[in-house]
């Protein structure tokens, strides 16, 4: 009578750990869509996102504002945060403060700019929303301390890209 083969039994619980390990990891770098850059990051960001023609062109300006940023050594702690008051396109730290990006992008030939497009309507559903998601950022990133805060504004005119740093106050 032939030994049984013990081992079977934890090869496949290894392959099944590894088999779920790699899946995890390739959730997490779809989830945090490392950017590959490019002469024409635009086009690299298009499969980021399912979503209408408007929205994948938002989705594009934003891994481009994303990209430029990481650039001039911001780390990115958040993306797209969805809460009832609307939406904070990337919670960004530079250096001890935490800074809150709204990304707009227009046309090289639109009749507004895409920083005049950021009117107090739209400033204040941004702060509504910083101030919503303030205290679990605070917890999570700044060990519960109250960082200084700020709102930039990354406009993307065609393929200019402006970085306005403190454009409107809480």
């Amino acid at each position: 009578m032939p030994d049984k083969d013990y081992t079977l039994p934890f090869k496949l619980a290894l392959k099944a750990q590894t088999s779920t390990s790699n899946a995890l990891q390739q959730k997490r770098m779809h989830n945090n869509a490392a950017l590959v850059f490019s002469h024409d990051i635009l086009e690299h960001a298009s499969d980021m996102r399912a979503g209408s023609p408007t929205q994948l062109k938002g989705h594009k300006a934003e891994a481009t504002a994303l990209f430029f940023l990481k650039k001039k050594g911001l780390l990115l702690l958040r993306k797209n945060l969805y809460c009832k008051f609307g939406e904070l396109d990337l919670v960004m730290q530079d250096h001890h403060s935490l800074v809150f990006i709204e990304v707009r992008w227009r046309k090289a030939n639109s009749m507004v700019n895409s920083v005049t497009s950021v009117q107090n309507s739209k400033q204040q559903r941004l702060r509504l929303c910083a101030r919503y998601f303030l205290p679990h950022i605070m917890r999570v990133h700044f060990n519960g301390v109250m960082p200084i805060c700020r709102f930039d504004v990354v406009a993307i005119d065609g393929k200019q890209i402006q970085w306005i740093q403190n454009a409107f106050y809480i």
